[in-house]
């Protein structure tokens, strides 16, 4: 069964995403990377975060979700 094009789109945009973060860490010399948000995204970030062997977290609690809620994850965190 083909995959439907949103999946495939959404595939691209995790992989390119992965890279970018790979990137940016090396740069700032970053030991980690946390996902806020939630959803399908997180699920296909997840899986080229780990083809690129990234450290990550993803946040459980719906809360933290965009930006503020990124920040609000990082801090309850530490």
């Amino acid at each position: 069964m083909p995959e439907k094009k949103t999946v495939i789109k959404m595939k691209r945009a995790a992989e390119l995403l992965a890279k970018v973060c790979k990137v940016l860490m090396k740069q700032t010399d970053a030991k980690s990377l946390f996902l806020a948000g939630g959803g399908m995204a997180n699920e296909y970030i997840a899986i080229f975060l780990t083809k690129e062997s990234l450290q990550f977290q993803i946040a459980e609690n719906p809360r933290f979700s965009g930006c503020k809620g990124a920040i609000k994850a990082f801090l309850h965190h530490n």
